[in-house]
């Protein structure tokens, strides 16, 4: 089960749960290669280099900076949104 994938230049890395272990696998791709079929398995990208499972996420965070962020379910895993997916996934959840 894929939980989020990162953007890292021309490739991709793509964090899975496996077993209900974390595991990484990287891809040479980019983020504009893969972003419909991302969206069409319902994935959210929530900065121009992440997308994210939004099953996976566990709580959403703001720090009194104003900085958004998405702790997932992977074991201390937290990854940076956007103000405006912050405001559309609070409203979700």
């Amino acid at each position: 089960v894929v939980v989020y994938i990162q953007a890292q230049e021309n490739y991709v890395r793509i964090c899975y749960l496996e077993n209900g272990r974390p595991k990484d696998y990287v891809l040479r791709s980019t983020m504009v290669a893969i972003a419909p079929l991302m969206e069409h398995y319902g994935f959210i990208r929530c900065l121009r280099s992440y997308y994210v499972n939004p099953s996976h996420i566990v709580a959403l965070l703001r720090d009194r900076d104003d900085v958004f962020s998405a702790e997932l379910d992977v074991p201390d895993t937290v990854i940076p949104i956007s103000k405006r997916i912050y405001q559309e996934m609070s409203e979700r959840l």
